[in-house]
């Protein structure tokens, strides 16, 4: 059985290697981590299963896509992209505006961040 893909696109190298080696514990997903929305799309290509992405990517570069702007960009490229929002924006506006973008989730970071994507990775059927 092959594993899924997931990218994860994410300004916090940290964070992002602690959602990599979450992901290591659930035997059918495997994580790529990207720090700037313009590297994941650049291997849009890959097909991705599941793209999690960070609401602000933009603080990292001046001028950098956000968000939202990758993940526009990635769907013309993998439009079976399941694309998930995870941010410390508690703003509802926020989550409703990357919802009406296209995504299909927004998970707030906190302590519950990893179990909430867990739920989400268990509804998506695995080859």
């Amino acid at each position: 059985m092959s594993k899924r893909k997931v990218f994860i696109v994410e300004d916090d190298p940290l964070f992002a290697e602690m959602l990599k080696y979450y992901l290591k514990s659930r035997p059918h997903w495997e994580g790529s981590y990207f720090p700037t929305g313009e590297e994941c799309v650049q291997v849009a290509y890959q097909d991705p299963d599941v793209v999690i992405i960070d609401y602000q990517l933009d603080n990292l570069q001046a001028g950098g896509m956000n968000g939202i702007e990758t993940m526009v960009q990635l769907k013309k490229i993998a439009p079976g992209a399941h694309c998930v929002f995870l941010s410390g924006q508690k703003r509802y506006g926020v989550a409703l505006q990357t919802i009406s973008h296209g995504a299909e989730n927004y998970i707030f970071k906190d302590e519950n961040a990893f179990a909430e994507i867990g739920k989400i990775l268990d509804t998506l059927p695995v080859d």
